[in-house]
């Protein structure tokens, strides 16, 4: 939905996509950084970037809410699907000036101008304000271990190791796996996902070196893995969580394995790698991550579109 004003000065838009369709936004795992590959960035995508101050874009599912901030500043909304557009594929969007500092680039000038509320990305924490994370180098194995005791636990109790786990890899080149061995064994097993077809089956004295592990060619790749909530789950009961907050906890980096490059960087806590926003303001525009029709509210909509239209007067 697109609502242009003219003025003395020139065409002025307030820009709200309904998804974000089309060539802004690139498939498969590209998709996560709002970039193309190979080649260079369609008229599109550089209009996003350079006009309308969004440098990434990355989707959200069914975020709840939205309070704006900056030339937005006051206005808040309650978000839900529209009768015949379900809310898949809300924008989150990084901020072009964050990337081009206005002091160097001032023709790019842009402001973040609201956040969804009750929606995180998958480049921020799943909980709280830190998590743990494997950022891309090339020729790595980036490993995260820790030692489990399994003694007295029975095959019946299905201990398994679960976390929230986000990545964004090269496709075909690049791994997140997780492996297990017997301390003092070399029998390294890579673990199955839970809803898989194969399971493994726990001795009754078990000790177990778990690694969740970043694996990576000599070429290019993406931001890297992440890692979050993680906790020992046994017979349905939660042991041994680690959050990330202060530390890494009973977790270690051991490195590469033997015969391995060196790693030229590792695993290690990080809050999140960037913050996107669900609104975007420049001199000329103003960027929605969401459409008008998904804000069910008639009260809270005409705010939003009266805030818009006074941002773009400035």
């Amino acid at each position: 939905m697109g609502i242009r004003q003219r003025a003395r000065t020139g065409h002025r838009i307030a820009h709200c996509p309904v998804d974000a369709a089309g060539p802004v936004t690139a498939s498969g795992a590209r998709a996560a950084t709002g970039r193309e590959r190979p080649g260079h960035p369609s008229a599109a995508l550089k209009l996003t970037q350079y006009y309308l101050g969004a440098d990434r874009r990355l989707s959200l599912t069914s975020p709840p809410g939205f309070r704006g901030a900056g030339a937005l500043a006051g206005t808040a909304a309650t978000l839900a699907d529209a009768a015949d557009n379900p809310l898949d594929a809300a924008g989150g969007y990084t901020v072009t000036s964050d990337a081009l500092p206005p002091e160097q680039f001032p023709q790019f000038r842009s402001a973040a101008a609201g956040d969804y509320l009750g929606a995180r990305s998958p480049f921020q924490p799943y909980d709280g304000e830190w998590m743990a994370a494997a950022l891309h180098r090339d020729r790595s194995w980036m490993r995260l271990s820790r030692t489990v005791d399994l003694t007295g636990d029975a095959a019946a109790d299905k201990p398994s190791l679960r976390f929230r786990l986000s990545y964004d890899t090269e496709p075909g080149y690049d791994y997140a796996i997780v492996e297990a061995h017997t301390v003092g064994q070399d029998d390294w097993t890579t673990l199955p996902d839970a809803n898989g077809a194969t399971s493994t089956t726990a001795p009754d004295d078990c000790y177990l070196t778990l690694h969740p592990s970043y694996v990576t060619d000599s070429g290019t790749g993406g931001l890297g893995v992440l890692a979050d909530s993680t906790a020992l789950v046994v017979g349905g009961a939660e042991r041994d969580q680690e959050g990330f907050e202060t530390a890494l906890g009973p977790w270690a980096v051991p490195g590469a394995p033997a015969g391995s490059p060196a790693n030229s960087a590792d695993w290690t806590r990080s809050r999140e790698l960037f913050h996107t926003s669900a609104a975007v303001t420049t001199r000329d525009t103003v960027l929605l991550g969401f459409g008008l029709e998904h804000i069910p509210g008639a009260a809270e909509r005409t705010r939003l579109v009266g805030a818009a239209l006074r941002a773009l007067r400035r």
